[in-house]
């Protein structure tokens, strides 16, 4: 029984598909990203030698601490060659609703190889083919299944960020492991001749929100960072009863110059360690550590540090808040609903599915039958429900 579960344990933590094309991963597992063969900071010069960050972990554990969630769609047995040729025919008689539906069918590393087979068979991408053939929510979801995870990220980031809508991009960037975030900050510099961080300083006016943001983004990709790159899902316990005294106690006891420990241990541990972390002050003081922070802290700081310390604990509770917060205020957010739903359809949507019933007292796909509307309701619920035939 303890073989089993250590292997169990090993395989959970090493689990996931080819990144070059798609990431999906455990998201409470995130892997160390690579770091650049020459790292520059911000000014194009070579970091300072050494730690930037004093947080050191030693007597790594591998934890299981956070729970594991169950996905709803799984990679099945499918004839690549043969379903480029049927989405092209789906395309020709402009059958695009049908095409999203059967697209959602699959998952996201097994889409970006039938983009592949595509344009080898027709020597033109999908893309280029469906263009100027859908328009608005559908047009967003349509091409939402044919872009790498990291791609629609970075595209829900620009979005968020510079409309100023909610506080998505936060939650992007700060809940994302390590790996996939890099891919994200590398696709946004790609795609909108910029980086990532330059778009947060240039969109948010927090000060304290912009360093925090930005430090983690400039960790991944190899600039210098006052937080480390957050590590694979260890838990370095003889740290943990200094770590508790980090949770902020007084009103603004929270930035890098007020709380520098804190601001490092939110930006880089990794959330086995924010969480076993979490649950010794609650133990400790009877007190939540997200209040704490909700009350004490301001601004960005607030939102982000109270985000990351609620996913820690719990990844597909924290993702059945945003699933509802994309619908329950009114006005569905589509671009929100739609990352949130095809991004943990693989980690642990039927988890989610589960919890939003208890949480909120109603039926996931019912929420959604009453939020959203034609092939863009079907095909999220299709994708919520689990069905692939």
């Amino acid at each position: 029984m303890i073989t089993l579960k250590i292997s169990l344990i090993f395989l959970i933590c090493i689990w996931s598909l080819d990144v070059s094309v798609c990431v999906f991963q455990n998201a409470t597992d995130p892997p160390v990203a690579p770091v650049p063969d020459k790292p520059e900071n911000s000014t194009g010069s070579p970091p300072a030698p050494g730690p930037v960050s004093s947080y050191k972990p030693h007597k790594f554990l591998i934890s299981p601490a956070q729970p594991a969630g169950v996905p709803t769609i799984f990679a099945k047995q499918v004839d690549l060659k043969q379903q480029a040729t049927y989405f092209n025919s789906l395309i020709s008689q402009h059958k695009l609703d049908q095409m999203a539906i059967d697209l959602a069918k699959l998952t996201c590393e097994q889409r970006m190889q039938v983009k592949v087979e595509y344009t080898n068979a027709y020597s033109r991408s999908i893309e280029q083919d469906i263009d100027g053939k859908t328009k608005k929510t559908f047009m967003r979801l349509l091409y939402a299944l044919i872009q790498p995870m990291p791609e629609l990220m970075a595209a829900t980031i620009d979005w968020s960020i510079t409309q100023k809508q909610d506080f998505l991009y936060v939650s992007l960037i700060c809940t994302t492991p390590a790996d996939l975030l890099t891919q994200i900050a590398n696709t946004y510099a790609a795609k909108n001749n910029k980086k990532l961080v330059d778009a947060i300083m240039q969109n948010m006016k927090d000060v304290d929100g912009q360093d925090f943001l930005s430090d983690i983004v400039n960790a991944v990709t190899g600039f210098e960072s006052m937080v480390q790159t957050r590590p694979n899902n260890t838990i370095s316990e003889d740290l943990i009863q200094t770590q508790v005294n980090y949770i902020p106690q007084a009103q603004g006891n929270c930035s890098e110059k007020d709380n520098p420990d804190l601001y490092k241990f939110m930006g880089g541990a990794s959330f086995a360690q924010i969480a076993a972390v979490v649950k010794a002050f609650q133990q400790k003081t009877s007190l939540s550590a997200a209040s704490q922070i909700r009350q004490f802290c301001n601004g960005i700081l607030s939102e982000a540090y109270s985000r990351i310390v609620i996913f820690a604990e719990d990844p597909a509770s924290y993702w059945t808040t945003e699933v509802y917060n994309s619908m329950g205020y009114g006005k569905t957010i589509d671009r929100g609903l739609t990352v949130a739903i095809l991004y943990r359809s693989e980690i642990d949507l039927a988890t989610i599915r589960d919890s939003f019933k208890t949480t909120y007292h109603n039926d996931l796909v019912d929420f959604i039958k009453s939020h959203c509307s034609e092939t863009y309701e079907k095909v999220m619920e299709n994708i919520v429900s689990g069905v692939q035939q």
